[in-house]
């Protein structure tokens, strides 16, 4: 605001950031791994920066009809993590494991997770996710997405946890051991979200 003025609206939203960090989280020396308020206003600092930069590339987008679909998908839990859980809590038909309803169907422990989409004219879009998506799935969600300018938020209408792409499970990361999401829950949530975006995408002018 102090830069463009106070009518400045700014809008700030995590993407499909699930497995990147600010620093190597292979770099021996833990010194090195700084966290804390100053840090986070010095990575602040940088992207207003890379924003304000941005300002001399702008091109207008045109304006249009407000649309919004949303899909609640049912996902599975890992295995051995689900049964777990369904121990602890005595086989129960549904449960709460503190973040999400987990209801316990068949021998199989399910959850659900709500994708939302919203566009703007024929350009524009933006995807909200519920859990941590990795950066392979932004990317992915990207690429196949009908709009020009598609905008992927995560943590959006409710926390999951992380949500690792398929490759990633069984490499012994952090994220891969602490994820609720069976293999192919991100991918799964990547094919709604491409599916709305298909459904919100105007038809083309003959």
């Amino acid at each position: 605001a102090s830069v463009r003025g106070p009518e400045m609206l700014t809008m700030i939203a995590p993407g499909a950031a699930g497995n990147i960090n600010h620093y190597d989280l292979l770099y021996p020396i833990r010194i090195h791994r700084v966290k804390g308020v100053p840090e986070a206003s010095r990575i602040g600092a940088v992207l207003a920066a890379e924003v304000l930069r941005c300002y001399r590339r702008l091109s207008p987008v045109r304006a249009g009809e407000l649309r919004v679909l949303r899909e609640v998908v049912r996902l599975e839990m890992p295995v051995e993590k689900g049964q777990a859980f369904a121990a602890r809590y005595g086989g129960a038909a549904q449960f709460f494991d503190g973040e999400v309803m987990v209801f316990n169907e068949g021998g199989k422990q399910q959850f659900d997770a709500e994708v939302q989409v919203i566009a703007l004219g024929d350009d524009l879009a933006w995807v909200g996710f519920p859990g941590e998506m990795f950066v392979e799935h932004g990317l992915s969600l990207k690429s196949a997405s009908p709009f020009r300018h598609t905008m992927v938020h995560t943590l959006a209408n409710g926390s999951i946890g992380y949500v690792p792409n398929r490759k990633a499970y069984g490499q012994g990361a952090y994220e891969d051991t602490a994820t609720r999401c069976a293999p192919g829950a991100g991918e799964k949530l990547v094919d709604v979200a491409t599916r709305l975006l298909v459904s919100l995408k105007p038809p083309q002018s003959p």
